[in-house]
């Protein structure tokens, strides 16, 4: 999780996520499964508040979706094959006339290959769509440190015409962008 300095004459490293920016010094005495877990968290935290990017909300739907469809699927299709199994009779070999704890062996398997399959690519794709969330929202991350603003209109260009975002929602945002232009806001104009 140890990015690479983008400049070989610098030691700054870029941070790989926004759990860093956002954590600070707490963040790094995290271990691996608890800062991918904040990251996460973090991640269904700003997308309930709609402050990531309609198509980005709409992606993390999908891999929800997929990922349940995905299990479902691999169980009946374990639960279709293991029941299949007890029909099973080649030549000498009755499935039913095995010894216990084979047949569960079996059917243990069939359901862990067929599980673990889905889980390992739903995982795949779980970092992908970590990563692509990271690359997005950094950079609009440190734009909010700098400039300050509502967080909702810089880390989502599109919140103003969002069709999720109601009007109350929208005037909040607007009310706070102006209030945020004023002389000691750090986005606002000097006096």
């Amino acid at each position: 999780m140890i990015a690479q300095p983008k400049n070989p004459f610098t030691k700054a490293k870029e941070p790989v996520s926004i759990v860093e920016l956002m954590g600070g010094a707490e963040a790094q005495g995290l271990s691996e499964q608890d800062y991918f877990m904040a990251e996460l968290q973090l991640f269904s935290e700003l997308k309930n508040q709609k402050i990531l990017e309609k198509e980005d909300r709409k992606n993390i739907d999908n891999f929800k979706k997929s990922s349940i469809k995905g299990l479902l699927l691999a169980n009946g299709l374990s639960a279709v094959l293991n029941r299949l199994l007890t029909k099973i009779k080649f030549k000498k070999i009755d499935f039913m006339n095995m010894h216990f704890i084979l047949r569960l062996i079996i059917r243990l398997g069939i359901f862990g290959f067929l599980n673990l399959n889905v889980v390992s690519y739903q995982v795949m794709n779980l970092y992908d769509l970590r990563e692509y969330l990271n690359k997005k929202y950094i950079p609009r991350y440190k734009e909010y440190m700098m400039t300050g603003g509502h967080p909702m209109a810089i880390l989502n260009k599109k919140y103003m015409e969002d069709p999720d975002v109601t009007q109350e929602e929208r005037d909040i945002c607007l009310k706070f962008q102006k209030m945020s232009q004023g002389p000691m806001m750090p986005g606002g104009p000097r006096i």
